[in-house]
C-alpha cells in the first residue's frame, strides 16, 4: 500500500502493508481468504538480524475490492549496541495461496528504514600539544564517545576531518598538518586516543618566538 516506511531500531512495531484490487472483470468481492506472503529483501544495508517482519497476511473472504490498505503484517527494528546510522531493506509481497487468481502487480516492493538509536562525538583527546620547528612530529588525536543510547562498537569506519585554525601567530606556511584520521569499523567505543593526525613545524630564518 506505501512505497516506503520507517521505523526506530529497538522502537515500537510499523507495518507494511498490502492492497487486494481486481484487474480483469469486475471483482467486488473475495470469495476465500486469501493468504499473502511477504519476504525481505536484503539491499546491503541491513543485514537479516536488524528486524523483524512478518511472514504472511491473510485478507478474509468476504473482502470488498478494491481492499483498504488495511492488511499488513509487522516490522521491527531489532536493538543493538553498534554505532551504525540509518538502514534500510526492502519488504517484497513474494506471492499468494491463490496464483492462478491473484498475482503479485508491479509495486511489490516497500523500502523499510531503521532509524539510528544510537549516536556519538568525536572530540580532541588533549586540549594542547607541543612541537618543534622543523623537529619531530607530534600527533592531534581523537576520541570517539557514545552519547545517545548505549552504543559499544563502530560498525563502520569513520573518517573524521581535521583542519587548521589560524589566530594571527602561527601562519599556514609554519606548519604541516594531517587532514584527517579513520577509526576503523569495528573499533570498540569509547576510542582510547590512538587515532591521530600528524602535525609539524616548519623550519625556516625567522627569530620569531613561539
Amino acid at each position: 500500500a506505501a512505497a516506503s516506511t520507517s521505523i526506530t531500531e529497538g522502537g515500537a512495531s510499523g507495518s507494511v502493508c498490502v492492497v487486494l484490487t481486481g484487474t480483469t472483470g469486475s471483482p467486488t468481492e473475495l470469495a476465500n481468504a486469501l493468504a499473502v506472503s511477504v519476504a525481505s529483501v536484503l539491499n546491503g544495508e541491513a543485514g537479516a538480524g536488524d528486524f523483524s517482519l512478518g511472514a504472511s497476511v491473510t485478507i478474509p473472504a468476504g473482502t470488498m475490492l478494491p481492499t483498504d490498505g488495511s492488511h499488513c503484517v509487522a516490522v521491527s527494528g531489532t536493538e543493538d549496541t553498534l554505532l551504525e546510522g540509518d538502514e534500510a531493506f526492502g519488504a517484497r509481497i513474494s506471492g499468494t495461496d491463490q496464483s492462478a487468481v491473484v498475482s503479485v502487480g508491479a509495486s511489490d516492493t516497500a523500502t523499510v528504514t531503521i532509524t539510528e538509536n544510537d549516536a556519538g562525538e568525536v572530540e580532541v583527546a588533549a586540549a594542547s600539544v607541543g612541537i618543534t620547528e622543523d623537529g619531530a612530529a607530534g600527533s592531534v588525536c581523537v576520541v570517539l564517545t557514545g552519547t545517545t543510547g548505549s552504543p559499544t562498537e563502530l560498525a563502520n569506519a569513520l573518517a573524521v576531518s581535521v583542519v587548521s585554525v589560524l589566530n594571527a601567530e602561527a601562519g599556514a606556511g609554519d606548519f604541516s598538518l594531517g587532514p584527517s584520521v579513520t577509526i576503523p569499523a569495528g573499533t570498540t567505543l569509547p576510542t582510547d586516543g590512538s587515532h591521530c593526525v600528524a602535525v609539524s613545524g616548519t623550519e625556516d630564518t625567522f627569530l620569531e618566538g613561539d
